[in-house]
């Protein structure tokens, strides 16, 4: 069960990388420069590594043009909303989106165990949401928003990197064609709302530092994807939540509280539903 232990530090990076970007000055100038590192990882590893299959290119372009609106509703979420709650929603929502729209599509064959810990895991970080009411809409329009777009860079990249000899070279591809489009188009789009005052070694290297524990924690989920359903990899994934929580409890001094617990409780019944049914069909 190699590959579910490490989806499952990537969870922890990607926990710790939105970690940082929220408590950003600048979640814009964060986020360029996290893909920035993105960009240049991907561009030297394309020097590197043998060419992309041409089976792959086309989930490459939708996962990229996906992944491209995903930053910026990421950032529209954040702005309007509390991040304990829109985060779990928009990565709660979508191992749900990705598990119906894979059993349609037939790419992936989940036992019972499986699906019922994809959705046992998705409720718990649903739950850890807490109440909506009073809650911007803009902040849930995003979050909603920035669910669909998890769901569909995932399927798409679960089924690109399948059509690669490594999926290093569709990691590396991914992040050089999304990053540099996101870098290009805050820079013409939202060159005003950049504060260049808020430049400083201080926070860059932060910035570049979540750049690294994202690039790393999205290849792992691509190795992942490339051997083990999608749904299970975009479940396991998204326990982010359950850690962005603990991080916010430990070092934040955020309240973690009964009903977070019994969410953890419930992400933690339903990794152990999809061991059981890892095992069962091993």
């Amino acid at each position: 069960m190699l590959e579910i232990a490490l989806v499952l530090f990537a969870a922890l990076l990607h926990a710790t990388w939105n970690g940082l970007l929220k408590h950003s000055k600048n979640r814009l100038l964060s986020l360029s420069f996290n893909r920035l590192v993105g960009v240049v990882l991907g561009i030297a590893l394309i020097t590197l590594l043998p060419p992309i299959t041409p089976k792959a290119w086309p989930y490459l372009f939708i996962a990229s043009a996906i992944h491209i609106v995903y930053f910026f509703s990421l950032l529209g979420a954040y702005k309007h909303g509390d991040f304990s709650q829109v985060y779990p929603i928009s990565r709660g929502v979508a191992p749900v989106i990705i598990l119906l729209v894979g059993g349609l599509w037939g790419t992936d064959s989940l036992g019972l165990y499986e699906s019922v810990g994809v959705i046992i895991i998705s409720l718990g970080i649903i739950l850890l949401a807490g109440r909506l009411r009073g809650t911007d809409k803009r902040a849930l329009i995003y979050a909603a928003i920035t669910a669909v777009c998890i769901a569909g860079y995932t399927f798409a990249s679960g089924l690109g990197v399948r059509q690669t000899s490594t999926f290093i070279i569709y990691a590396a591809w991914l992040e050089t064609l999304s990053g540099s489009s996101f870098i290009i188009i805050s820079a013409i789009r939202y060159r005003r709302q950049i504060e260049w005052q808020h430049i400083r070694f201080e926070t860059v290297k932060w910035d570049m530092l979540s750049g690294v524990l994202a690039t790393g924690g999205f290849a792992v989920a691509l190795w992942a994807m490339s051997i083990i359903p999608i749904a299970t990899v975009a479940a396991l994934r998204e326990t982010s939540v359950v850690f962005a929580a603990l991080i916010g409890w430990l070092f934040l001094g955020e309240r973690y509280g009964v009903k977070r617990v019994f969410a953890a409780l419930l992400v933690f019944i339903g990794i152990v539903t999809l061991l059981l049914g890892r095992k069962l069909m091993s």
